[in-house]
């Protein structure tokens, strides 16, 4: 689970809770906000390659 930190429609907090409701880890990332792909697109593409590395290494 994925949040900006300023992001004002999905906020922070809002983030954390669902990450907590799925049973999952919720990042947050410092002086982002909702865009925070566009603002921050290799930040975000390091952070989904080691999501992606996670699942492929998790046993079927």
């Amino acid at each position: 689970m994925l949040g900006g930190e300023l992001d004002a429609l999905v906020t922070p907090d809002m983030t954390r809770a669902l990450g907590r409701d799925l049973g999952v880890d919720a990042h947050v990332l410092a002086g982002r906000g909702h865009g925070f792909p566009q603002e921050d697109p290799q930040g975000f593409r390091a952070l989904l390659a080691a999501f992606v590395d996670r699942v492929n290494a998790a046993p079927a």
